[in-house]
């Protein structure tokens, strides 16, 4: 009845509500404090069998999550934020206050679910 675990995915990844495209730079104003936030899909979060050993009986548990902000730039209020197993939530959100002079940057994401599975998101940034 176990299922194999599938790494996660990300729906959006979105500053002041706008999309970001990893594709191409997104502009972003200098010195300034945004909200990053990050979603992904439901169905990123897998329901599992444990083994309860205090009960020794099996158990239907949910996965919880774990996403890590990176900059090169500026500063992150809170570098990492978690949903834990019985939040029904899909997204993380922080805010980052910008590099003080223009230039490109860059944003990453690591996103981790609690049995090991994971994926990353880089996003290019101009600084203007």
């Amino acid at each position: 009845m176990y299922v194999a675990n599938v790494n996660p995915s990300f729906t959006s990844v979105a500053l002041d509500g706008i999309v970001l495209d990893a594709a191409q730079p997104n502009d972003v104003a200098q010195d300034t404090e945004v909200t990053l936030t990050a979603t992904w899909p439901d169905t990123a979060v897998e329901h599992f069998l444990y083994y309860e050993p205090t009960s020794q009986t099996l158990i239907t548990r949910r996965e919880s999550m774990r996403l890590s902000w990176f900059a090169t730039g500026g500063e992150l209020a809170v570098d990492a934020g978690a949903v834990g197993e019985t939040d029904g939530s899909t997204a993380v959100a922080t805010t980052w206050h910008t590099p003080a002079s223009p230039g490109p940057a860059w944003l990453w994401l690591v996103l981790r679910d609690s049995r090991g599975g994971l994926t990353t998101a880089g996003y290019p940034i101009t600084v203007r």
